[in-house]
């Protein structure tokens, strides 16, 4: 898991391969309520805690896999779509069981 305090940069095996992604700072701190100058620490606590809503959107985002590094932005987890309100509902159902 490659990080700095610019952001993360992981990889998804979608079709074809593995798939980069860049999740900067700002989309952290604007989608996911990092605090202004967290640790990198915090950043990648962060990144776990919301590891399988960045994950949906990330392999919604691109089907197959290609060379590029695909950033993802702010725009891309916000709002809530009726989607994402159904899996949050499953995940909480999950860990309450």
């Amino acid at each position: 898991m490659p990080h700095n305090g610019d952001g993360v940069v992981f990889q998804v095996r979608i079709a074809h391969g593995l798939q980069r992604f860049y999740l900067s700072r700002r989309v952290l701190e604007s989608a996911f309520n990092l605090e202004p100058r967290a640790s990198d620490a915090r950043q990648l606590q962060l990144f776990y805690q919301f590891l399988n809503r960045i994950l949906i959107r990330a392999t919604a985002k691109r089907l197959i896999a290609g060379s590029d590094t695909l950033p993802l932005q702010a725009t891309d987890f916000s709002p809530l779509r009726v989607q994402d309100q159904f899996e949050h509902r499953l995940e909480n159902l999950e860990c309450d069981a």
